[in-house]
């Protein structure tokens, strides 16, 4: 353990010899919020647990973070995180509290309760475990931002929760010789120093973990929300780049990780000393572009018509909210809708030139599009009037066989609204042009009857 916390100090200490010139305006890039960070880390990792921990127990983590809130005291970032885990045990005692570990009391094939010697009367082990553990976890990250803006050094505290899932594997049989370590367990003295008696426990096992620790076959002894806190003390090298360490503590809310559960125990806690690199960035901003408006109806920028109102729809791009939209009528402001991109209203026309405009304006330009139309109001109708003028009157009386039947009529334009009728029957078949009408009408005895 002091090796560990020997070998961080010193990489701590060096850091500032290998960084570049990190003033203020290097760094004023940074000072402002937003920016993210990629951060990888590496160190050592063990529990506090039942079983005395061990050497070659490591962590390693990928994190992706975001700068929340800054101010020149403190900034807050949030950051999630992977990570992988594994931590060694093994124990200098005996441990003879094993009748209720399944894994030891012969419940399965392993059983330690019973050496079968005068000697060794009570049954007991060498505990030992490995534990490995995969996690997410969520941090809320304090900065001390006064301090790296004048020196360089990050100081950040941290807190946070992760969702772990776990497994424990004990080394208690040896697969080479189809034999379990009571012999040899029996045979160490206790009365040595802890140094020697983990030397001989070394040579006695094979370094294989290759049974599953006791009570792991209920699948949710695998689970656990475990919160936690830590510190990290870094160096910004570049305005980009931080190297550092930190430590962090781990409460597991288990007691089960070192594959022994005492008693008296308390809940395992995690501990993880590590190296720290990480990367600051800022996404590329996506380019804005001025506003553009493309009207799809009416077709035409400039026309007449005698139709008195008139929709408009358009597509109105690089605009986000209507308060960058404006639309008028010969200057005036109109009501209209726009869901991004799309534009509509409805105006109506008054007689002669109606100028309509559609704008929009962003911060990096505007752009308009103006219809011109002109509304031709129609006159009003008169009644229409028909006089016969062949013949003149209405009731008259002829030998010929046929008759070329004349009229005038006023107020029609159009053919197709003349409705003629010979002795009660419809005809269409007639000449109508610039108010004359005329048709052959053939006679036969008797009275005849036309009505136009």
């Amino acid at each position: 353990m002091k090796a560990r916390l020997t070998f961080l100090f010193l990489c701590w200490m060096a850091m500032p010899l290998f960084a570049q010139n990190s003033d203020t305006p290097q760094r004023s890039y940074w000072d402002k919020p937003g920016w993210y960070t990629f951060g990888l880390s590496g160190g050592t990792n063990f529990l506090q647990s039942d079983v005395r921990a061990a050497w070659g127990g490591w962590g390693a983590n990928l994190s992706l973070g975001k700068n929340i809130w800054y101010t020149k005291p403190l900034l807050v970032n949030l950051r999630a995180k992977l990570e992988y885990q594994k931590a060694v045990g093994s124990d200098v005692v005996r441990d003879y509290n094993i009748l209720k570990n399944t894994t030891l009391n012969g419940t399965h094939n392993l059983n330690y309760t019973n050496y079968n010697s005068p000697t060794t009367p009570n049954g007991f082990v060498f505990q030992n475990f490995q534990n490995q553990m995969g996690s997410f976890g969520l941090d809320a990250i304090f900065t001390m931002n006064r301090l790296r803006e004048r020196t360089g050094w990050v100081l950040n505290f941290y807190g946070g929760a992760q969702i772990s899932y776990y497994e424990t594997y004990i080394n208690q049989y040896k697969e080479s010789e189809n034999a379990d370590y009571k012999i040899g367990y029996a045979a160490i003295d206790t009365s040595k120093s802890k140094s020697d008696i983990c030397k001989s426990l070394s040579e006695l096992r094979d370094k294989t973990y290759e049974t599953e620790g006791s009570g792991f076959d209920n699948a949710s002894n695998h689970w656990s929300l475990m919160p936690y806190v830590g510190f990290e003390l870094g160096y910004e090298l570049t305005p980009k780049f931080t190297l550092g360490i930190g430590h962090r503590v781990t409460w597991t809310q288990k007691d089960n990780l070192d594959a022994s559960t005492f008693e008296k125990s308390n809940q395992d806690l995690g501990h993880y000393s590590f190296l720290n690199l990480e990367w600051k960035f800022r996404p590329t901003p996506k380019q804005e572009l001025p506003p553009e408006i493309m009207v799809h109806q009416p077709t035409m920028e400039e026309y007449t018509t005698k139709e008195p109102d008139v929709d408009i729809q358009a597509t109105i791009k690089n605009v986000k909210k209507a308060k960058q939209v404006y639309f008028t009528q010969d200057g005036n402001a109109q009501a209209f809708e726009f869901y991004r991109p799309k534009f509509a209203s409805h105006i109506i026309l008054h007689p002669g030139l109606n100028v309509i405009k559609i704008g929009a304006v962003n911060t990096v330009g505007s752009a308009e599009k103006t219809l011109r139309i002109t509304y031709n109001e129609p006159k009003a109708e008169k009644k229409p009037t028909v006089r016969f003028t062949n013949p003149s009157i209405s009731d008259k009386k002829t030998q010929e066989g046929e008759l070329v039947l004349k009229a005038d009529i006023t107020d029609i334009y159009k053919g197709d609204k003349i409705f003629y009728y010979v002795n009660g029957q419809f005809k269409s078949d007639y000449f109508f042009k610039k108010n004359e009408f005329s048709d052959g009408v053939g006679l036969r005895e008797g009275v005849q009857f036309l009505q136009n």
